[in-house]
């Protein structure tokens, strides 16, 4: 019986072996990505070398075949915790372990070289196996992962039942009496031998599917977080920073799209070009930073004052541009309109008024995109030099009143 407890040992010690270079290449492969898998690669490590301690019995001394190998044992037990907790990023206190540790170290030795008891030392190490083993089903079953959970479910199942099987080999050591001879024990401590290795080999794949599962996951949050960063990227070149408006690049482009479909399906399209009054004086007076909140405060009321289909961005200093889609003269003209009185009504706390003067133009069957950008910029100044806080619009016309709220050919229109 004897040698089949040794041939079952040497059995666990090679299937040791393995499972700690296994985890040792999967600690080296991931250390700097997951907490936790050094702390399991020295649990498999001392474990393995704890068990050869144990097989090597009779021929190295007591102390170091007893006492150092299955402390060795235990203390992978407790490192194989502290990873878990690691890896699920639940912060623990480990002082208790080490403590904890030192007692066992010391009540070994005495039921080890100074009053041997087997059975003593056996329920000590079952006893900590199993406060070990329950304290990973309660770290990995506690925490809430929604896309970790089932692998922690699966890998504490296992846990659980190796837990299981120690706590009964426990129960039954309380009320068994052995004799000294380790290697003189029955089937049922080599079947303990067996399924605690076969146990080993589970948690060892449930650790390698939950580091790889994690990977995946964090590869997918990797990718997902490189495409936000690049459609950030791609939005801040489009927009002016300091409006959080389009900026000229994306206006050119979008001005040519609006000017080639207008063309193709023999429809208005118009725009508006619009200055702010004497926006130079509000910087000499108060500083480049009012300037820039009143630019960042006119931006807002101008969109907010638009229709969806409008598109709108700053062309450049305080120079703004709306592009406004199957829009004719007269309506391109009360949005217009609409747009000059948000900023003429607001109030800038300032101590002074702040207005904008605007030029429009539509597009002719005959015009080119640049050509209708010119006569809007022609209009915007024909508009400040008629005494600036009006529209001038896109007409051959001409109307008395630069406002043109009682014009014949504006009244009573409405956005």
């Amino acid at each position: 019986m004897g040698i089949n407890v040794k041939i079952a040992l040497v059995s666990h010690c090679i299937s040791n072996i393995l499972v700690t270079m296994v985890i040792f290449f999967l600690w080296k492969q991931d250390r700097k990505r997951f907490n936790g898998v050094a702390n399991w690669m020295i649990c498999f490590l001392m474990q393995a070398v704890g068990m050869s301690f144990i097989l090597m019995r009779n021929v190295i001394p007591d102390f170091i075949s007893i006492v150092l190998s299955n402390t060795f044992i235990v203390t992978g037990s407790v490192l194989l915790y502290f990873g878990f907790a690691d890896f699920v990023e639940e912060k623990i206190v480990r002082w208790p372990y080490f403590v904890s540790l030192g007692v066992f170290f010391i009540t070994y030795s005495y039921y080890g070289v100074i009053s041997p008891s087997l059975r003593m030392r056996l329920i000590l190490l079952y006893s900590a196996i199993v406060v070990m083993n329950f304290q990973c089903v309660r770290v990995l079953w506690k925490k809430r992962n929604n896309r970790m959970e089932k692998n922690y479910r699966f890998t504490g199942g296992i846990i659980f039942l190796s837990g299981l099987f120690y706590l009964e080999s426990l129960i039954e050591n309380i009320y068994s009496q052995y004799s000294l001879d380790f290697f003189d024990k029955g089937m049922r401590f080599i079947t303990l031998i067996i399924v605690s290795q076969i146990i080993k080999l589970v948690v060892t794949f449930s650790i390698m599917m939950m580091v790889n599962r994690k990977l995946l996951l964090s590869l997918e949050d990797e990718s997902t977080s490189k495409e936000s960063l690049m459609k950030e990227l791609e939005h801040q070149a489009k927009v002016d920073i300091l409006t959080n408006l389009w900026n000229r690049r994306t206006l050119e482009g979008r001005l040519k799209e609006e000017w080639l479909r207008s063309k193709r399906r023999s429809c208005k399209m118009s725009l508006i070009l619009l200055d702010i009054d004497h926006f130079k004086k509000i910087n000499d007076t108060f500083g480049h930073s009012v300037g820039d909140s009143v630019l960042k405060k006119i931006s807002q009321l101008l969109r907010s004052n638009l229709r969806k289909t409008d598109f709108i961005g700053r062309w450049g200093g305080e120079e703004f541009i709306v592009i406004c889609a199957e829009t004719d003269e007269t309506i391109v003209w009360k949005v217009a309109e609409k747009l000059r009185k948000s900023v003429k009504n607001h109030d800038f706390k300032l101590g002074l008024p702040v207005s904008i003067s605007l030029g429009t133009a539509t597009f002719d069957s005959e015009d080119s995109a640049d050509e209708i950008l010119k006569r809007a910029d022609m209009n915007m100044y024909r508009a400040k030099g008629t005494g600036r806080n009006r529209t001038h619009p896109d007409i051959c016309q001409e109307v008395n009143d630069g406002n043109r709220e009682d014009s014949s050919e504006f009244q009573n229109l409405t956005v």
